[in-house]
């Protein structure tokens, strides 16, 4: 029964999160953010093959590192997920404050002010890369 849960799960997963990986892939090889032969499509349908392939490989890899290591990934990844969730309910039910409590807050604006950072930057030495930044919001 736990084999079906988890295959059920892991299909879950692939169905919502590959698409999405797979199209920012392409988007930032065709936006010129990543290698431009994430960019490349399909002649026949028009797919984003090369992101398709990259991502493909990975997660291979990362299969077959994990059937070599002989461990179970959701029991391996799930527990490191959860850490710093687990820090701050130990921390507030004690009444006391760690330093990784006190940085969590601040890990998100951090990531938003880096990403601004990188956009300025962007915009000043690399403006036709700017420019088409997005495009995959307008394209249909």
């Amino acid at each position: 029964m736990r084999a079906f849960a988890l295959a059920r799960e892991s299909a879950a997963v692939l169905y919502l999160v590959v698409p999405r990986v797979k199209a920012f892939t392409y988007s930032l090889g065709r936006d010129g953010i990543a290698f431009g032969w994430f960019a490349q499509s399909s002649v026949k349908k028009g797919l984003p093959i090369r992101a398709a392939n990259m991502q493909s490989a990975i997660m291979i890899a990362l299969i077959v590192l994990f059937a070599a290591c002989r461990v179970d990934p959701v029991m391996v990844i799930a527990p490191y997920l959860s850490i710093p969730s687990a820090i701050g309910n130990v921390s507030l039910m004690a009444g006391t404050s760690s330093v990784v409590v006190s940085i969590l807050p601040w890990t998100t604006p951090a990531i938003a002010v880096a990403g601004a950072l990188f956009a300025a930057w962007l915009r000043h030495a690399r403006p036709t890369v700017y420019t088409r930044l997005g495009r995959f919001l307008s394209d249909s």
